[in-house]
């Protein structure tokens, strides 16, 4: 599969999205975030994100590295709301250009 079929959704993803070469690198694998149990469950973040257009055709590997982002560095509230539906990604506080940290470890996620 050619590079460009690959990093121009997965630009979009963290230029639009936020984000945040391997999932060791995005720090944590935990399938839930936030202190005492009670964060946004990693499977039906995962879920939803793969239901982005710009997420098809990004490996797996990618879509997981990302996530561990999203669940590392957004609004725990605002990560609920986007699996309900209530908003989109772009609106998780915590993600995206004004958080250079989520940004650069979405970076090495699709690089």
């Amino acid at each position: 599969m050619p590079f460009s079929n690959i990093a121009r959704p997965a630009s979009l993803l963290v230029a639009a999205l936020f984000l945040v070469s391997g999932l060791a690198a995005c720090g944590g694998t935990g399938e839930s975030a936030g202190s005492g149990g009670g964060g946004v469950d990693k499977a039906s973040l995962l879920a939803k994100f793969k239901t982005e257009k710009d997420a098809e055709g990004v490996p797996d590997k990618a879509l997981n590295c990302l996530v561990d982002v999203m669940l590392k560095h957004g609004d725990q509230a605002g990560l609920q709301d986007y699996i309900d539906g209530k908003v989109k990604v772009d609106d998780i506080k915590g993600l995206g250009p004004s958080n250079k940290k989520s940004e650069e470890e979405g970076f090495k996620c699709v690089s």
